[in-house]
């Protein structure tokens, strides 16, 4: 038989499993954000291969459409002169999503992406 037998997870019939070691993060790490450069139309998308952290330039109205795979990204958004409204396509949340985004020039936010099993949501935070 293919049968082996792990002493902590019990017997496993023709696959063989181990455990991972869970580890500690002692130290912090530094990172270099994804500029998406300036948006003043259309749809932007944020690819999770561009990394955690990424950042962009308001400068017209546009969308900003959930990831398409499943990821957690933090976005930081200024404000230019002629910042637009932003809206959201595909996520999925509920009556607050946190800070109100304005578009006042210079004014700055983080919109923090999740999207988990498919589902993708988002919250606001006001930097002013």
């Amino acid at each position: 038989s293919s049968r082996r037998r792990h002493t902590r997870y019990g017997t496993v019939t023709g696959v063989q499993t181990c455990a991972l070691p869970i580890s500690t993060v002692s130290k912090g790490f530094t990172v270099t954000p994804n500029n998406i450069g300036t948006v003043s139309s259309g749809t932007t998308t944020p690819d999770p291969a561009n990394g955690n952290y990424q950042y962009y330039t308001n400068n017209g109205a546009h969308t900003l459409a959930a990831p398409t795979s499943d990821s957690a990204i933090d976005i930081l958004v200024t404000n230019g002169a002629s910042a637009g409204s932003i809206t959201f396509s595909g996520f999925t949340v509920g009556s607050s999503t946190g800070s109100a985004l304005t578009t006042t020039n210079t004014s700055k936010f983080v919109i923090s992406i999740r999207r988990v099993n498919s589902v993708s949501t988002y919250s606001i935070y006001a930097l002013q």
